[in-house]
């Protein structure tokens, strides 16, 4: 069976858009509440941030493809390793899915 290599592009966008929605939901709260003296908060400044410039980047240049997502592994990759307690739990899971989609885009940019 041949797969469709037309929907490459369209499947692109749709884990470039759900990276970024999935960013922001799990850490918009944080950052409405504006506790500068939290860690928290830095880190959800930092994902949104970076989940908005990996956006831009789909449209403008592969670099800041490239970069935003390597930020943005790092980030939680670091808060997986923190968070991980000896056992596999629903929280370490979630953790998954933005290293996962961004080791994607650092290893492909913008290709189609």
């Amino acid at each position: 069976m041949k797969p469709f290599k037309s929907l490459t592009p369209i499947s692109r966008w749709l884990l470039r858009i759900t990276l970024v929605a999935y960013l922001i939901m799990v850490h918009f709260g944080m950052l409405k509440s504006l506790d500068f003296n939290s860690l928290e908060f830095y880190f959800a400044f930092v994902y949104i941030l970076f989940a908005l410039l990996f956006f831009a980047g789909g449209m403008f240049s592969q670099s800041l493809t490239v970069a935003s997502s390597l930020i943005i592994f790092i980030l939680a990759l670091y808060q997986l390793v923190v968070s991980f307690t000896g056992t596999i739990t629903n929280g370490t899971v979630w953790f998954l899915v933005p290293i996962s989609i961004s080791l994607f885009f650092i290893s492909s940019g913008n290709k189609s």
